[in-house]
């Protein structure tokens, strides 16, 4: 059997084999997923490019790639030195950001879906400080609980709602308990370091 034969029989007989192993053995499917979807994506791409290369589908790539080309040694010279410092430029820029990183700048995340954002007292977060901001950054989030409509003191379960772009979030715990919980995810995530990498992540999104 050749290689663009067993391609053929393995895209056939996948379809039926994936809905019978998903109807007898769902919950052990969806852990499987869970855990090896990467290694399945890429036997499945090897697969499909195996089958494609086979008939004949890449017949152009392999034209192309050798075709002769005549470059003088300089050129092919620089193109490889601009390529290596490319490579270690893109390798060095989040090292170089880290390093720049001051536990002070980190005033701000998303935690539980919410964007919070904070200010440190001494060398310790400011718990008063704390506030609620939509995901955008653009306002202040309301309160609203779900016993009353609304009071001063908040109890639980309520609701984290930003009046000019309609996001609404609900939580079933107290507002006082929410904004504990939030504290304690910010100081994991200075104590582990992962803020490093959230503030260069932000900065490069930006």
């Amino acid at each position: 059997m050749t290689l663009s034969d067993a391609a053929n029989c393995a895209q056939i007989v996948s379809i039926p084999l994936a809905i019978i192993l998903w109807f007898f053995t769902r919950e052990h499917l969806a852990t499987f997923w869970t855990r090896k979807w990467k290694v399945v994506a890429v036997f499945l791409i090897v697969l499909t490019v195996a089958g494609a290369w086979q008939r004949g589908w890449f017949d152009w790539l392999t034209t192309w790639l050798n075709t002769e080309v005549r470059w003088p040694r300089w050129q092919l010279t620089l193109l490889l030195c601009g390529g290596f410092g490319t490579a270690w430029f893109m390798h060095k820029i989040p090292v170089w950001l880290n390093s720049q990183v001051n536990v002070f700048q980190y005033c701000s995340d998303e935690i539980f879906g919410v964007e919070w954002q904070w200010s440190y007292l001494a060398d310790k977060i400011d718990t008063d400080a704390i506030s609620a901001f939509c995901p955008d950054i653009t306002c202040r989030c309301r309160l609203r609980s779900h016993i009353l409509s609304e009071y001063t003191f908040m109890q639980g379960p309520i609701t984290v709602e930003c009046q000019n772009c309609g996001f609404k979030l609900s939580f079933d715990t107290s507002w006082d308990e929410l904004r504990r919980r939030a504290t304690v995810e910010v100081e994991r995530r200075i104590r582990t370091g992962e803020y490093r990498r959230r503030l260069v992540s932000r900065s490069l999104q930006s």
